[in-house]
Formats: C-alpha cells, structure tokens, sequence
C-alpha cells in the first residue's frame, strides 16, 4: 500500500507544487482509510512523544494462566499520542520471550494482557522502532556528551611522569581554548577531594586517583581493566605500553553528564590525539596506537538502564 501510493503521489505530482495533502490522499486510496489522524499527529504537529514505563504486575488466573498489568505514561506537553508500542515479556521457565503490541492514547493507560505463563520482564520499545523522544538513559554515552558540555572539569594526573603530565596539560589548554577558565576548569587528582557533581569529568591518566570511579561508572559495561596495565574491550586489548585508551561513561552523580577518561603511556602521542579524537564523537570508547593516534578500535556502549524496561511484581491475592 505504501509503495503504490507512493508510486501513485509521484506520478500525479511530479513538477507540480505539492502538499503534505496530496500525500495523504495518494496513500488514502491503497490504505483503505482517509489518514487524516495519522497526518494531524505525525506531520502537522510539533514534538514527539514522550514515554515513561509505570507499575508492572502480574496476577494469576486460572489453568496457570497470568494477568499482566502494564501502565504506560505520556509525558510531553500536549495531548497524548495514539501510538501502538512493541513490547517483549519474558516468561517463567525459559519458554519464548512473548512479543506483541500495546495500544495507548490516554495520558497514563494501563494495558492488560492474558499470559498463558507467569511473566518476569517487561521491554516497552525495546528496539526504538516508535519515533519518540528518548530518556538520556536509553542514549549509551559517547563522548560528543563529554565535548559538547557546557562546563567540564579536565582532571590531571599529578602521578604521572613530568613529561606526561606536561603533555596532559597542554591538551587540556588546546581544549579550552577561549573559554572562560570557570567554564573549563584544569586541576590536579591531588587537588580535589572528590569529582564535581554539577559538570562533565575528563580524568586523564592511568595513574589518576580517580579512575576508581569510572570503573565503577562502567560495571556493567563489557569492559574489564586487567593487571593495571590493560584494557579488554568487546572488539579488541589495549595495552597501555602501546595505546592510547578514551573511554566515557555516565557521570555517576546526573545521567545527563558524561565522565570520560583519556590515557597514553607516550607524550608524544596525544597532540594528534588531540585533534583526531573530536571526530569520533559518536562512539563510547576508542583506541589508537602510536604517536600518529591510528585508531585501533571504536565502538558503542550497550544500554543496559533503560527506564523502558521493569521487573514484573507479583503481589499477593
């Protein structure tokens, strides 16, 4: 139906001004429906949907079967959305995941299907398919996070060799730029006594004192630190004799912040870093190797906290 009427809006209109509206009732007459309601959502108006997973309960029926409640809240300003939301619920006893649609279009709906197993876990929209503004916890932090914050606090090691930390400095100054020296603070671990809550972190260093706190920032993540001197990453080792390793995580204090950190064992290697790094914005950790920073890895974080997904309760009869 979609690519007929597309077909047919492409045949009647071309080299002629059009409108959404000619869209519309091209894609009408093979929908078998006028379209209007989805045209007044979807095009005409500003925003997006805006969704939070409320209780989740389960309550047994007879012959084994369940009764799973799910709340569903809208958020956004405005009225609330006519949507039908991909959801997939994990049953007891290892059977296959339950996959089906929920249909919502109050402010706060509660769904109610009938299981023919006891329910464990509910994921509302668990591949992004349903255009929809996401919570910062779906988003897996990357370092455009770090680069793109308003006021960030670069963390030098005071540990580390003099000529490293020389070199830590001046990329920290290259980044700061012309920015006010409040905006973009650069200090010493031995200086603080625990990282600030109220802007993004860059820790710089293998020997920074509080790389404790990204590591714990990143448990969940699939990364391990082996024997003080290596780094297993999904797609690749890297050993701090050789590479230079860049890692974000959340800042642990506001999900909205980023905590990154940046280590190289060689000096000479972070004024290329210095300029490369910015383009690789997108990505949750990466790699390079040499003084040239020829990157060696790049990849994302899984989100593993989404606010979208919820242990099922079972409470008592």
């Amino acid at each position: 139906a979609l690519l007929a009427g597309l077909r047919d809006f492409y045949r009647e209109r071309r080299f002629r001004v059009i409108r959404f509206e000619h869209l519309r009732r091209s894609l009408a007459r093979h929908a078998g429906r006028d379209l209007r309601a989805e045209f007044a959502q979807w095009v005409e108006r500003a925003g997006a949907p805006q969704l939070r997973l409320g209780e989740v309960s389960a309550h047994p029926l007879n012959s084994g079967r369940y009764e799973l409640r799910i709340a569903i809240e809208q958020i956004a300003p405005g009225a609330p959305y006519a949507l039908q939301l991909p959801a997939v619920i994990t049953v007891e006893n290892g059977a296959e995941p339950v996959e089906t649609r929920l249909s919502v279009g109050a402010a706060r709906e509660e769904v109610r299907l009938t299981l023919p197993a006891r329910p464990l876990r509910v994921h509302v929209d668990p591949h992004f398919d349903v255009f929809r503004r996401l919570d910062r916890r779906e988003i897996p932090p990357a370092l455009s996070q770090s680069f793109g914050a308003e006021r960030v606090t670069i963390v030098l090691p005071a540990g580390a060799p003099a000529a490293l930390r020389e070199g830590y400095r001046a990329l920290a100054l290259a980044w700061q730029g012309p920015r006010d020296a409040d905006d973009y603070l650069i200090v010493n671990d031995s200086d603080l006594d625990r990282l600030p809550e109220d802007r993004g972190i860059w820790l710089f260093g293998w020997e920074n004192r509080f790389l404790p706190e990204l590591r714990s920032a990143l448990a969940e993540a699939p990364v391990t630190f082996e024997d003080g001197d290596r780094l297993r990453l999904p797609d690749v080792e890297l050993r701090r004799t050789v590479h230079t390793a860049v890692l974000t995580a959340r800042h642990p204090a506001d999900a909205e912040l980023a905590l990154g950190w940046l280590a190289a064992d060689d000096a000479a290697a972070l004024p290329a870093l210095g300029r490369k790094l910015p383009h690789y914005g997108g990505y949750g950790y990466v790699g390079f190797s040499g003084p040239a920073a020829d990157n060696v890895a790049a990849g994302q974080w899984p989100v593993t906290d989404s606010p979208m997904a919820r242990a099922v309760s079972h409470p008592g009869p």
